[in-house]
């Protein structure tokens, strides 16, 4: 798996792949305020996880997931 410096140039390399919406975790659901969609858990796959710690704070973590949705 390729690995990047930084989350954005992971986020920008999914989005080149084909990666274009932004969800987030609400609730019990991931959402995309975009287009107004909710996803169950078992409505999409992970298909990559990249993590990134802060340089000076270990707790300044970000993950960042590629999933995937046929709905």
């Amino acid at each position: 798996m390729t690995t990047y410096d930084t989350s954005a140039d992971a986020i920008n390399a999914l989005v080149s792949q084909g990666y274009n919406h932004n969800f987030n975790l609400k609730e019990e659901v991931l959402y995309c305020h975009t287009n107004d969609t909710s996803l169950q858990p078992d409505e999409f796959q992970i298909d990559k996880v990249y993590r990134f710690e802060g340089e000076t704070d270990p707790d300044d973590e970000v993950v960042v997931y590629a999933i995937s949705s046929h709905r």
